[in-house]
């Protein structure tokens, strides 16, 4: 997990503020999650109805995933 945060630490501008909420005090990872709350709001007010099946559409790929991985683990589990 750590490898995802050091990559998403590169984004010009997004970086900064994902290093601070990763590696920073306790209140700067709670204000990291309430900005981003704050922003689907927003999206979701200016945008209406695609700013809420977008994100809903892309995790479906990423449950269908754990779920594959959480039910194949006795498949792939090697001897």
């Amino acid at each position: 997990m750590s490898f995802i945060f050091k990559v998403l630490g590169y984004i010009p501008v997004l970086g900064f503020f994902i290093r601070e909420a990763v590696e920073g005090h306790v209140s700067s990872t709670i204000f990291f999650a309430l900005n981003i709350i704050m922003g689907w709001i927003l999206a979701i007010y200016y945008f209406g109805y695609p700013a809420i099946i977008i994100p809903a559409l892309c995790l479906v790929g990423t449950v269908f995933t754990a779920l594959i991985n959480i039910t194949a683990q006795d498949l792939l589990r090697k001897s």
